[in-house]
């Protein structure tokens, strides 16, 4: 989403710095009421410092203040919070105390200084003077010499603000993540108390023995706003990305998000796998499916247009387990009828229900990189969805229900002996069923965040969401 003006916490930032700036500037203007008498280099020398405190401190300002910074007598460097550096100096005739010393403050991105100040006959800089004044403001003194005394100052106000955490660290950050070792994921969130934020224990579910975090049950701090749109955070992905499933539109009052809880809302529209009978193998290929053509529409009219947006949405391989094993139906005097029955179903379809992260083939994790998909984005999986608390025909109040029936992007059989096709969808009870490819029901994306991308503010909350920065 572009922004069209400051949002509130550069707002703040702004004039908590300029107050200070407007402070000093006050301070230093009482200077010159009382030299008004005094000689003309005196009075060239104290505008000089408000004109070095206001060029170093409105640039700090339109960065959005500093994160870090280092100091010594004669180089300072700051980290803005956008992360540009900047570099106040002194010239490497400092030490002699000439009348030609001179203070640079310069961005390494420019091909000259931003500020190059040269003192009177009169007069000299000093070292460099840090200070300390509260846990969030520190002050940076330029002294002015004149011979061996110290007369005057120029000042600048480093107002340090915590550097914005990345989603990844804000999840960890705001929920105390269990193990899940002790979950059987033959029952239901709601039926054994398991809700929040869960680590996988088993690393052998997952791509490369990577931990996943993942939210299960009924959870209600994982909404979050990307672009003008809400979603539901679902994992972090072993490549370090994050995966959300789509919420609906967000509505906006000034600064402040409310998500959408449930609903019809929170889809795209409706869609079947195939339109018509006979078109065999392409019943349980996602690549080739309605549902593909579906979700990366949507992403080609509201995300890919905004270049903001699609660079913070990882490429990472969304996976349709196309795995499967033959089962004898039944056998006649003309031959055996076997049916497939594919890896989620196996997984998924008994007590001892084993979900797992990793897909069973790599060819079967799609990517835009590969060739697989047009967009980056895809559908949950039926096991993404049993880790967030759902079982198979199950009755759950898990945080992916929309009460409405939805598809994932796992074919679940194919029974040659009645010739149809099944996929896994999440049922309005928050729960796991089969529907024939030919149905037509809700398409609800899923996209991943990139692990650089940064909440701007919001605690998660359908009503005061995560926001991520885009700009």
């Amino acid at each position: 989403m572009d922004k069209k003006g400051f949002t509130l916490i550069e707002l703040m930032i702004s004039i908590s710095l300029l107050s200070i700036v407007l402070i000093f500037m006050m301070n230093t203007l009482v200077k010159l009421r009382d030299t008004s008498l005094a000689s003309g280099e005196e009075t060239n020398l104290l505008v000089g410092q408000a004109i070095i405190s206001k060029t170093i401190n409105n640039d700090i300002i339109l960065n959005g203040g500093v994160s870090s910074y280092e100091c010594t007598d004669n180089f300072i460097e700051l980290t803005l919070m956008n992360n540009e550096t900047r570099y106040i100096e002194l010239n490497e005739e400092t030490n002699n105390l000439e009348a030609n010393t001179v203070i640079t403050y310069r961005n390494p991105s420019l091909s000259e200084a931003i500020l190059v100040r040269k003192l009177d006959d009169k007069y000299s800089f000093d070292k460099f003077v840090c200070e300390q004044i509260n846990e969030d403001i520190s002050r940076i003194r330029i002294n002015f010499k004149e011979n061996e005394s110290i007369i005057s100052y120029s000042e600048i106000f480093i107002t340090k603000f915590e550097e914005l955490k990345t989603i990844g660290e804000k999840i960890l950050a705001d929920n105390t993540a269990q193990s899940d070792a002790g979950i059987s994921f033959g029952s239901t969130s709601e039926s054994d108390g398991t809700v929040g934020l869960y680590y996988t224990s088993d690393t052998t579910k997952t791509e490369n023995g990577e931990v996943v975090y993942y939210y299960r049950g009924a959870v209600t701090n994982n909404y979050l706003v990307f672009g003008d749109y809400c979603w539901r955070i679902v994992r972090t992905v072993e490549d370090g990305s994050v995966r959300l499933r789509y919420g609906g539109e967000a509505t906006q009052n000034g600064e402040t998000y409310t998500c959408p809880q449930t609903g019809t809302t929170v889809s795209i529209g409706e869609e079947e796998i195939h339109e018509s009978a006979g078109a065999g193998f392409y019943y349980t290929e996602y690549k080739e499916s309605l549902i593909k053509t579906g979700v990366e529409n949507w992403y080609r009219d509201n995300i890919a247009p905004n270049t903001s947006l699609a660079n913070l949405v990882e490429d990472t391989p969304y996976c349709s387990d196309g795995t499967y094993e033959q089962v004898l139906a039944f056998e006649t005097d003309f031959g055996s009828t076997y049916d497939d029955y594919y890896g989620a179903y196996n997984r998924l379809s008994n007590n001892n229900s084993t979900p797992q992260y990793k897909c069973e083939e790599a060819s079967y994790g799609y990517t835009v990189a590969k060739g697989d998909l047009t967009y980056p984005i895809g559908l949950l999986t039926a096991d993404e969805v049993a880790y967030a608390g759902a079982q198979i025909n199950g009755i759950d109040s898990n945080y992916l229900s929309i009460g409405a029936d939805y598809w994932t992007m796992s074919v679940a059989q194919y029974l040659h002996s009645i010739e149809t096709v099944y996929w896994f969808n999440v049922n309005s009870n928050a729960g796991l069923s089969l529907s024939n490819a030919l149905n037509t029901i809700h398409l609800v994306p899923a996209i991943s965040l990139k692990r650089s991308a940064k909440v701007e503010r919001g605690t998660g909350l359908y009503n005061d969401p995560y926001v991520i920065k885009t700009n």
